[in-house]
């Protein structure tokens, strides 16, 4: 168990809509002496890759990771150059310092795809605006073996959301499976227009590519990256439930580069 003492009604209520992503078991004692209320929160075991700190109002917010690890013989998009770190130098072995050299390709694990990606003369990835990986995002949970129709991202679509991830069956099979999944769950042509009319910045999802394998990527890139709309694939959604959160994605600043891996991750709101 883990105490917190709160001395207000409204940080017991921000308390109590934190705890209700974490799957959280509360009791509450009023005491008569004095306008506090001492809770005892269940929380689940904190993750390795979570950044835990105290909000100014005495709540506990999580920022929680959704980037795949970088590592020797993690998935790849077929015919991209493998990831390999090699270690060079090593204190475990008596050298003065530890110093690994890396190859990869632009588009391994969490990485964003610039519009130059898919368009002559477009926008490099060191030219992304950075409120376009930062503020709010909305995560849509898509059931099903399809690409995302239509149909069903209208029936969440409430309201304006400049940041949408889409978590869909990938996120069983995204983390810890080192083999490519050519039928992966990705968006349909009639999607990626709505997200565009929308006004959406950003388009993430849960596996290595917004479009298809052999069935309309390339177009749905085209769509998405033509209006300026960047697209951030290969999160790891598998812990995420759909809502509302605070985002803060940052691709590496590759000069000219046409993507580039980034770093990304959520805290509930």
């Amino acid at each position: 168990m883990i105490k917190f003492d709160f001395n207000s009604p409204r940080n017991l209520r921000n308390a109590l809509h934190t705890g209700r992503s974490a799957k959280w078991t509360s009791q509450l004692r009023k005491f008569t002496d004095a306008d506090v209320v001492h809770v005892r929160i269940a929380l689940r075991p904190v993750q390795a890759e979570d950044e835990v700190r105290w909000a100014e109002d005495g709540c506990v917010v999580s920022w929680i990771d959704i980037s795949m690890s970088l590592r020797n013989g993690m998935v790849q998009w077929p015919d991209d150059p493998p990831l390999l770190v090699e270690r060079i130098s090593d204190t475990g072995r008596g050298d003065d310092y530890t110093l690994s050299v890396m190859t990869m390709g632009s588009h391994t694990g969490t990485h964003v795809d610039a519009p130059l990606h898919c368009l002559r003369g477009g926008m490099g990835i060191d030219r992304m605006p950075l409120d376009v990986g930062i503020g709010r995002a909305r995560v849509f949970e898509i059931r099903g073996v399809e690409p995302v129709s239509l149909r069903q991202l209208e029936a969440q679509w409430s309201h304006r959301s400049e940041r949408v991830l889409f978590k869909t069956r990938n996120s069983s099979f995204i983390r810890g499976n080192d083999h490519f999944v050519p039928d992966f769950v990705s968006l349909s042509q009639e999607v990626a227009r709505f997200l565009v009319d929308k006004g959406v910045k950003l388009v993430g999802i849960d596996y290595l590519s917004a479009g298809g394998y052999n069935r309309e990527g390339a177009e749905v890139h085209r769509i998405l990256l033509g209006a300026g709309v960047w697209i951030l694939e290969g999160l790891d959604l598998s812990r995420i439930p759909p809502g509302e959160y605070d985002m803060i994605c940052l691709p590496l600043r590759l000069f000219d580069g046409d993507g580039a891996p980034a770093r990304a991750v959520l805290r509930p709101l």
